[in-house]
């Protein structure tokens, strides 16, 4: 597996865009990108989603690198997209998915609405995570709600903080993450952040947690920008230094993602 350096988005769904997103973010410099399993449709067997991890595996992985972007990917099931059927065939073969090479995370898994059924798939999941990295999604609504009940569940799992990522954090719950422990992700993208907004929350946080932020697109298909990382990592080299471009826009998430 390859890893080069310059710029990661660890959070993007690039089956929901076009190859000139690939090569914009080559051009910028983000040379890690990786991109988490949610289907963008009803999911209504386990066949639809399983079906969706081979295309991450094998058409993803080959359009980054026709375009010198190194492709990565996170698998599980998004609360979303929990199939209507046969849930149970997904976790069967889960376990042999994640020995591939190319999955770096669990992920984009956790909570939408709070319902017992997202809860039981988000601890189906924790059941054999063993020591990998996780990626969690919260939602727009109710986030502070869901964020602690997501929270309460990993503490009962023993779930070690430093391995979790939770997601689309802003200025209100940022420190709610980082007290548990995890890394908090700053999604950049309308409706949620902005490249001033990731600067005002470094300045809100001491060096150690600094050490846990990481900037991320959401690419996929809502309004998003594929630059939105080297855009943000070109925001904070301007205004705080590059140091700070380099821990949130790509050191943190490697180190996190161990690559």
């Amino acid at each position: 597996m390859r890893y080069f350096y310059g710029w990661v988005d660890p959070h993007t769904h690039m089956d929901e865009r076009g190859p000139e997103d690939f090569k914009m973010m080559g051009i910028a410099g983000i040379r890690n990108v990786v991109s988490l399993a949610h289907p963008p449709m009803r999911v209504t067997s386990a066949e639809i989603l399983i079906e969706h991890y081979h295309r991450l595996l094998e058409f993803e992985v080959r359009r980054g690198e026709e375009n010198g972007v190194n492709v990565l990917i996170g698998i599980g099931v998004h609360p979303s997209a929990i199939p209507e059927n046969d849930v149970e065939k997904v976790f069967n073969l889960l376990p042999s998915i994640l020995e591939d090479e190319r999955v770096v995370c669990i992920g984009e898994i956790g909570l939408q609405t709070g319902m017992k059924l997202e809860e039981v798939i988000f601890q189906s999941h924790l059941e054999f995570a063993d020591k990998r990295p996780l990626i969690l999604h919260t939602p727009r609504k109710d986030k502070y709600e869901i964020l602690r009940r997501t929270i309460e569940i990993l503490e009962d799992f023993g779930v070690e903080a430093e391995r979790v990522l939770i997601d689309h954090m802003n200025k209100e719950s940022v420190k709610i993450a980082l007290e548990f422990g995890a890394y908090a992700g700053l999604t950049v993208q309308p409706g949620k952040l902005g490249p001033k907004d990731v600067e005002e929350i470094l300045q809100l946080c001491d060096e150690e947690e600094i050490k846990k932020l990481i900037v991320d697109s959401d690419l996929g298909s809502y309004p998003s920008d594929p630059l939105a990382v080297a855009k943000t990592a070109h925001h904070l080299i301007t205004k705080v230094g590059e140091k700070y471009a380099i821990l949130l826009c790509a050191e943190n998430a490697r180190r996190f993602l161990e690559i």
